[in-house]
């Protein structure tokens, strides 16, 4: 996240503060850019008389501006990614903070407009007790549950936790994640998939508000908020609610190829010989809710998002990166995924507010 400081802060003290522990903000700094995880840093953090902005959500309010992830939105998306893969059944695991609350709002709402029925919510989770993995998932044994946690700590524990009570993840339970970390990722069993957030994003926008506070401007009232990334996929969530092989040969190629120019004939092909291209369209949308078409535009419209949010990238190169044939049916495509043009999601996602 410091990788996307301003230059202009050579010739100013700043006080940088990404992560749990270390030193404080102290009179010697022109501004601060924190982490406040406890009411103690709130406490401590009114103290100092310069700018301050604070780049996380983990409590529900802070008396200060915030440039923080959108984590109504990293909720949606990971519901989102889970219907496209055909489950049924939901699990939120989260935590007492304002993200995890977040987070759990996103999907819980996302998966209501779908319709989903079968969803299982659980706040207040602590790392250092048992995460309740039976309970959370029981009610219809043998079926494939989804569980979504509010960051990749809560996904380590959840694992951790299935395998001691022989539950199998990804064959019983999918597991999704937040934040990309590569540590806990790294010490659990199973690599855990994760939705990526906009972490330089975040810390250039920050940067820049200070910068503004500097010269005098006065900061904005409400939050900045900067969507996810998308997800990053590993172990922990490969797996379809589905059972025919198919369907899966579909389903990746369209995943391994949405930027080239496919047609439903091309996945039809790699989804099997003698597979009928009607009957597989049949199947796939019985199975996962949309359409080839749809699955292969949704996966085309959330790499734009990527590259509109992280790249400098004319819409027009965005177009062809993305396997679209022109920037008509680029915009056309982009405002019935998002409701909006290019363009105009570029403009809101990355103009300062002031």
């Amino acid at each position: 996240m410091a990788d996307g400081l301003h230059k202009e802060f050579d010739r100013y003290e700043i006080h940088l503060k990404p992560r749990a522990g270390g030193r404080r903000v102290s009179k010697f700094h022109h501004a601060a850019i924190e982490k406040i995880r406890t009411p103690d840093d709130v406490r401590h953090s009114r103290l100092f008389k310069g700018p301050l902005v604070v780049i996380n959500n983990a409590l529900p309010e802070v008396p200060f501006p915030q440039v923080v992830p959108d984590d109504i939105a990293i909720g949606r998306m990971a519901a989102h990614y889970f219907l496209r893969r055909g489950f049924r059944r939901f699990v939120y695991a989260g935590d007492g903070s304002g993200f995890g609350k977040l987070r759990g709002n996103g999907f819980l709402d996302a998966l209501k407009e779908y319709g989903a029925a079968d969803v299982r919510r659980s706040h207040g989770i602590s790392l250092d007790h048992i995460v309740p993995i039976r309970e959370l998932i029981s009610g219809h044994p043998g079926e494939p549950v989804a569980v979504f946690c509010c960051n990749d700590w809560m996904a380590h524990s959840v694992i951790h936790r299935a395998a001691a009570e022989r539950i199998d993840c990804p064959r019983n339970i999918a597991v999704l994640g937040v934040d990309n970390d590569h540590l806990p990722s790294a010490c659990c069993h199973v690599p855990i998939s994760s939705v990526e957030l906009p972490e330089y994003e975040i810390g250039r926008r920050a940067a820049g508000l200070v910068a503004r506070m500097l010269r005098g401007e006065p900061p904005p009232t409400d939050p900045i908020r900067i969507p996810p990334i998308g997800v990053i996929g590993r172990r922990s969530s490969d797996r379809y609610a589905c059972d025919d092989p198919r369907l899966l040969r579909a389903v990746r190629f369209i995943e391994a190829n949405s930027n080239r120019s496919i047609s439903i004939q091309d996945i039809a092909n790699a989804a099997g010989k003698n597979v009928a291209a009607r009957t597989l369209q049949r199947r796939f949308r019985n199975a996962f809710g949309e359409t080839m078409i749809d699955a292969l535009l949704r996966s085309r419209v959330g790499r734009a998002k990527s590259l509109l949010t992280s790249s400098e990238l004319s819409v027009k190169e965005i177009t062809y990166l993305t396997g679209f044939a022109s920037s008509s049916h680029f915009s056309l495509t982009f405002r019935r995924f998002e409701g909006m043009t290019p363009g105009a999601f570029r403009k809101r996602i990355l103009s300062d507010t002031r």
